[in-house]
């Protein structure tokens, strides 16, 4: 019960005590005293509803705010997977002789298209090129972009960064 509701509760209690002093002294002690003690009942009754109106809101505040999340993190997921799709064409597209691996002109090819799409990420040869071999293969860059990806789409990053908050 909130502090409110309470103090009022209290309050009640004394006023109470003092009608039915004031009944007792005109003499209308018995039928007032179960009219009071009607009104009273029905007191009790509209506390406990707003109790458990009080309990019932803050629990469709927590229910509203874990499927507000779900939602949130579905919608990131559905984004990473359509980048994710989109890197991969781009792989494809950009290896012209179908190598299975980028190389030489290709590479310059692929830089501008990454920076297009992922400003965030710089030095891309160091970066994809995990190896060593002076050859960007399609799982070197799938792998490094997931990084980048799991960084830039999940809801623990867009937490850290305030993006997230809760509804009221």
């Amino acid at each position: 019960m909130s502090e409110e509701n309470e103090s009022f509760a209290k309050n009640n209690s004394q006023l109470e005590k003092e009608v039915k002093g004031l009944w007792k002294d005109v003499g209308i002690v018995d039928t007032a005293t179960a009219d009071l003690d009607k009104i009273l009942d029905g007191f009790d009754t509209l506390m406990d509803t707003a109790s458990l109106m009080e309990k019932f809101e803050k629990k469709l505040n927590e229910e509203q705010n874990k499927f507000l999340q779900y939602q949130r993190q579905r919608l990131l997921s559905n984004a990473k997977h359509q980048m994710q799709r989109r890197l991969r064409d781009t792989f494809d597209d950009v290896d012209i002789d179908n190598s299975g691996s980028i190389m030489g002109k290709e590479t310059g090819v692929l830089k501008r298209i990454l920076k297009r799409d992922l400003p965030e990420v710089k030095d891309i040869d160091k970066i994809f090129d995990v190896d060593g071999d002076g050859k960007i293969k399609k799982w070197e860059l799938m792998d490094a972009c997931d990084k980048v990806l799991d960084q830039t789409y999940s809801v623990d990053y867009e937490k850290k960064n305030g993006k997230i908050q809760s509804v009221k």
